[in-house]
């Protein structure tokens, strides 16, 4: 969590009690230019897709109450503005890690760093006695500039894994 949402230990309760996400997608946008009846396809732009985690809620709300706490600070909810410590990038975004792991005792399988996260919604929580031997959960979509990958072969994006062969 960026400073403005931090909440002591909802830091390391949030790595214990996400419960599930995604490997980002990886695409880049397509130009279609017509062509003497044809079309015909270039790459286009990069594109980044939202990015969600399913997290298990703790007793005492410490992690949704961070979440809260950093949409607040974006835009808050009675005087629709923004707290003076989101004013930069630097002051609401975080970067955040996804892991495979494998179920041997080794490093990651491969890692994703997820650049400039900053939440977009706090997804509802089901308050229904009917549940039982069930965990409240909640999702939480964030929005990021780009990710980098770090496969258990070395760098695969923006070029640091040398030249393409073949």
């Amino acid at each position: 969590f960026p400073v403005l949402a931090s909440a002591g230990y909802a830091d390391g309760l949030v790595t214990m009690l996400s419960e599930s996400s995604s490997i980002p997608a990886d695409k880049i946008g397509e130009i279609e230019v017509p062509y003497m009846g044809r079309k015909t396809y270039y790459p286009g732009d990069r594109d980044f897709d939202p990015w969600t985690v399913t997290i298990m809620s703790d007793e005492n709300w410490m992690i949704r109450d961070a979440f809260q706490r950093w949409l607040s600070a974006l835009n808050s909810h009675v005087g629709n503005v923004r707290d003076m410590q989101a004013a930069t990038p630097a002051g609401y975004t975080t970067d955040a890690l996804v892991q495979q792991l494998s179920k041997l005792d080794l490093p990651p399988l491969a890692q994703y760093n997820m650049r400039g996260c900053f939440p977009t919604e706090v997804g509802a929580m089901e308050l229904d006695w009917g549940t039982n031997n069930t965990i409240q959960k909640f999702q939480v979509t964030f929005r990021y500039q780009w990710w980098d990958s770090v496969s258990v072969n070395g760098p695969t994006t923006d070029g640091d894994a040398g030249p393409l062969e073949g």
